[in-house]
């Protein structure tokens, strides 16, 4: 059952990206940190199995999925190297939000894993819009999705 949710066109994860950009930005307004970063997390897993989708490959795990994103679009382009490191670095905030002690992750650090998933999901799904013109609209909305997300806290 997992499998198939991974197995899908490239729009479809992009729409999982949406989702959980929404809830991230639901999550950040409450006050849930630590479920904010891991639900940012997701978006960004969810951009990347998007762009694997594009040329067929089908992730079983998140550690796969970051080693696929690396081998095919980071070691040697197009996407830059800091890009790989960023998703490394969501991957543990995600693990510490999930695993970790209450109180781990204060406002600063859910703010800052939403700034830098922005950093990883927008050129992730410029390459799905380009490689994939059938996902541009869903890519349209996600990216309107991390602008609202990106905006200044409410009160702020």
């Amino acid at each position: 059952m997992a499998t198939d949710l991974i197995q899908r066109a490239p729009a479809e994860h992009v729409e999982k990206a949406i989702e959980r950009l929404r809830a991230t930005r639901g999550l950040l307004d409450l006050g849930l940190w630590a479920p904010a970063v891991a639900s940012v997390y997701y978006a960004a897993l969810h951009a990347a199995h998007a762009l694997l989708a594009t040329i067929g490959v089908v992730p079983m795990t998140h550690a796969g999925t970051h080693q696929l994103l690396g081998q095919h679009f980071v070691k040697d382009g197009p996407l830059p190297l800091g890009l790989g490191r960023a998703f490394g670095h969501l991957m543990t905030d995600r693990e510490t939000a999930d695993y970790g002690a209450p109180g781990l992750i204060d406002e600063a650090g859910a703010r800052e894993a939403a700034e830098t998933a922005g950093g990883v999901i927008r050129p992730i799904l410029a390459l799905v819009a380009e490689r994939d013109p059938a996902a541009a609209p869903r890519v349209a909305e996600a990216l309107g999705e991390l602008d609202r997300l990106a905006a200044p806290p409410p009160g702020g």
